[in-house]
């Protein structure tokens, strides 16, 4: 056994000694009422944010009708489409949802006429047009191919196939639909004699 072995040795027992002869802590006392209080407040805090979370991150989800189809749009640019059932989407701001009638659904619109009736054609049409009735506020005369003058109104009914498209140019449906149909009907007119319009009632 060397020298330094033995010293270490004889020490140990001063260690313990010492050790033991030092207090422990005191134990720490509970927290008081404010302290009470400011934890179950953080604790609430908490609670309510991960309540808010979850209602947030579930905002987008939603039941698509049976007559009905959606568009999401991630940032504003389209991603993908879903026809009827259940929708699950990032919430609002990340994804957008667009809703809009599905491809079996029949929609409606109401075309009015170009321009307002004018002196020329109010004196060629006349009043009612030889029958003593009013004419329809969105009647609107076209040219027959045989020169003569013929009233039409129509209501254009049409479905959305392609939601993409749709809802890429949505603010510029409605106008385009009216010129389209005024389009049909001034080359239905002109490809016809007046002959073709009339009708005999019974």
């Amino acid at each position: 056994c060397r020298p330094g072995d033995a010293a270490a040795v004889n020490a140990q027992p001063e260690i313990r000694e010492l050790a033991a002869a030092v207090p422990s802590p005191p134990p720490v006392a509970p927290p008081g009422p404010i302290a009470q209080s400011v934890a179950i407040g953080f604790r609430s805090v908490y609670i309510a944010a991960a309540l808010l979370l979850l209602v947030w991150l579930a905002s987008n989800m939603r039941e698509i009708a049976s007559d009905s189809q959606a568009v999401v749009r991630r940032f504003g640019k389209i991603v993908r489409t879903q026809p009827a059932g259940l929708l699950i989407a990032w919430p609002r701001p990340i994804e957008q949802v667009q809703l809009l009638p599905g491809p079996e659904r029949q929609l409606s619109q109401q075309v009015p006429a170009l321009q307002a009736p004018t002196e020329q054609s109010a004196t060629l049409i006349g009043p009612g047009g030889g029958s003593g009735t009013s004419l329809p506020a969105d009647a609107e005369a076209y040219l027959t191919g045989d020169g003569n003058a013929v009233l039409l109104s129509a209501t254009l009914i049409y479905r959305i196939n392609d939601p993409v498209a749709y809802a890429l140019e949505q603010p510029h449906v409605p106008a385009a639909l009216d010129r389209l149909l005024h389009a049909s009907a001034v080359q239905v007119a002109a490809g016809r004699n007046l002959n073709d319009f009339l009708v005999v009632p019974d």
